[in-house]
């Protein structure tokens, strides 16, 4: 035996294994839900529009029916293409959002401090004219009448 002679063999031993095993996996494809095998489906493809195997190997030129195809794949690559831009555009306008509504936060947040801090100071002066109110003499009793007065007027402006 020569060397040739073992390759063969040994190429042949490989081939007889693979077309058991691709024998096995079209059992199991076409077999149905109850696990039964029909044998009118050996030779069954589960596309009947696909052009046969080998198909594309022996012509030189595109069958009409793979054109569709690659028109059609084309379209989903274009279409792919347009979501993933259109994902992108939405996601950079909510990146700009949400920097928007962070440098607006800062802004309130700034404001709102702002804000307290007048409150504080107010509610100190209130607090240091309340005193300074307490500290006339004779005051408060002016102050009591005035506050009767004022009572009058609110109590006859309700009943015209």
């Amino acid at each position: 035996m020569g060397s040739s002679e073992m390759d063969n063999s040994v190429k042949e031993a490989k081939d007889t294994t693979k077309e058991s095993k691709t024998a096995n996996s079209q059992e199991q494809a076409s077999a149905t839900a109850k696990g039964t095998v029909n044998p009118d489906w050996t030779g069954f493809q589960p596309y009947p529009h696909m052009p046969p195997p080998g198909f594309m190997a022996s012509s030189p030129q595109a069958h009409p029916y793979m054109w569709g195809v690659q028109r059609r794949k084309q379209s989903n690559r274009e279409s792919a293409r347009r979501s993933r831009l259109r994902k992108q555009a939405e996601c950079d306008e909510l990146a700009q959002r949400a920097e928007i509504l962070r440098e607006e936060n800062t802004s309130l947040r700034a404001q709102v401090g702002r804000l307290r801090s007048d409150y504080d100071q107010l509610l100190a002066q209130n607090a240091s004219l309340k005193e300074r109110l307490g500290e006339v003499p004779g005051r408060e009793e002016t102050s009591g009448a005035n506050e009767q007065e004022t009572g009058k007027e609110d109590h006859q402006g309700e009943q015209i």
